[in-house]
């Protein structure tokens, strides 16, 4: 069966997609890409390129862009293209430049699916590319399910050239005349995966001849062991996991083994090495913070609170110029303001979710924001300035709290912690002649 016939079946076995729904493929304009969009077309499938320039490789990046807009043309295929300053992203989001470029480039193919209708989102990976990422997993570090290699289709991404090795592509691409880019980068070992593809898996073929097929039967074989493992999973989660506002939480108690414990980390995307970590930390009085790609996990006193990322991180720094903006919606909670004389017989609530403060003192615009480290304040009924840090950690307020704890501040001051303290200097006093009392 020539590779051709070897993709439809592979298509079709897996239920990836039909000639009925509309496919976004994404091509870089190598080899696999490439290769992938030629047998979309010869099967007759219903698809459109999208081509992302992540920028990282000077004139190189211009010309992959260029060789794929005029491949799409020859092959009359619409074609999407986007630029992007992948090093900056990288640089503000504290990620290396690869997972960078994953971000951008999933991010951008959903905004396509979204506003054009396409259905799938097709990646090139290869059985090369899966047989490379179970060894990448092994070698950092990984639970069963790292070993399961990359997935054919998860959510409306597929992979329908997940069966194909380098060798059957590249004698495709050969035997069809196909032109096709080489990236530079792949020639260097300081990445991982290319020390792994050029030294490692060539020292095991002189082991194994039959190297990829073992390796492809047995990545199967694993990945219906996760299966199994994710009906215990599923069956242990919904009896230690309880939802608290936006965390999951993990009653460690509960779990009996480390190993199923171990399994229900990674399955919030967690890396082994971090789970080992996460383990050590457990029985900590002392939160502590571990990040996947999608969780933030804090560990203390035998639970682990996990919150989910948002896709869009919500504003954290909000100017009030007036009490009428504390009406503003998009603010992060409800706040209820109201401006009232100071007379004898009003009474000063002191709830915490109260703050009445001196109007007169105050000097719009007012500033809502998240506390930051290095915050200091008055809390009331003190004199001296005291950190906001020490502060909240005197609250014993769990981790979890402490990182949507906002401040309201006029000028170089804050003068009230929201929902905890006000600023003593900002207190109602007799000479107060306006009061203005927030509620949250």
């Amino acid at each position: 069966m020539n590779l051709s016939d070897k993709f439809v079946d592979f298509v079709e076995k897996n239920k990836l997609f039909d000639k009925n729904i509309v496919i976004l493929a994404g091509v870089s304009g190598g080899i696999d890409s490439v290769v992938m969009a030629h047998l979309f077309k010869r099967n007759g499938f219903n698809f459109a390129i999208a081509h992302c320039n992540f920028n990282l490789r000077g004139s190189e990046s211009d010309q992959d862009s260029l060789f794929v807009e005029n491949f799409a043309k020859a092959i009359n295929v619409e074609f999407f293209e986007q630029s992007f300053n992948t090093q900056k992203y990288a640089e503000q989001n504290k990620i290396s430049t690869q997972m960078a470029a994953r971000d951008l480039r999933f991010r951008w193919f959903d905004e396509i699916c979204k506003e054009k209708g396409f259905h799938k989102i097709a990646i090139a990976h290869s059985l090369d590319d899966n047989i490379e990422t179970f060894f990448i997993n092994i070698l950092r570090g990984t639970g069963i399910k790292g070993l399961k290699g990359i997935d054919v289709a998860r959510d409306n991404i597929v992979r329908p050239l997940l069966f194909a090795s380098r060798a059957e592509i590249t004698d495709f691409a050969k035997d069809n005349i196909i032109k096709y880019r080489e990236d530079s980068s792949n020639i260097s070992d300081k990445y991982l995966r290319n020390n792994i593809r050029h030294n490692l898996i060539p020292l095991l073929k002189t082991i194994q001849p039959d190297f990829e097929a073992v390796m492809e039967n047995n990545i199967y074989r694993i990945g219906n062991a996760t299966k199994v493992i994710d009906y215990v999973i599923e069956n242990t989660i919904s009896n230690v996991v309880r939802k608290e506002d936006e965390f999951e939480i993990i009653d460690i108690s509960k779990i009996p083994s480390d190993e199923i414990l171990t399994e229900i980390i990674f399955s919030y995307g967690f890396n082994y090495s971090t789970i080992l970590n996460i383990l050590a930390n457990t029985e900590s009085k002392e939160a502590k913070n571990f990040y996947s790609e999608t969780y933030e996990a804090i560990v203390q006193n035998k639970e682990i609170a996990l919150k989910k990322h948002t896709e869009t991180k919500a504003p954290d720094f909000f100017k009030i110029t007036s009490a009428d903006d504390f009406q503003n919606p998009n603010l992060p909670f409800e706040i209820n303001a109201i401006i009232t004389d100071n007379t004898n017989d009003l009474k000063i609530n002191k709830d915490s979710n109260y703050a009445c403060l001196d109007f007169d003192k105050l000097k719009f615009p007012l500033i809502l924001r998240k506390w930051k480290h290095g915050d200091k304040f008055i809390p009331f009924g003190m004199r001296g300035l005291k950190k906001i840090s020490d502060f909240i950690t005197d609250l014993k307020i769990p981790l979890r709290k402490k990182q949507n704890v906002w401040v309201l501040t006029s000028g170089e001051e804050i003068l009230w912690i929201v929902g905890y303290r006000i600023d003593d200097r900002y207190k109602v006093s007799n000479s107060t002649k306006k009061i203005l009392i927030l509620i949250v």
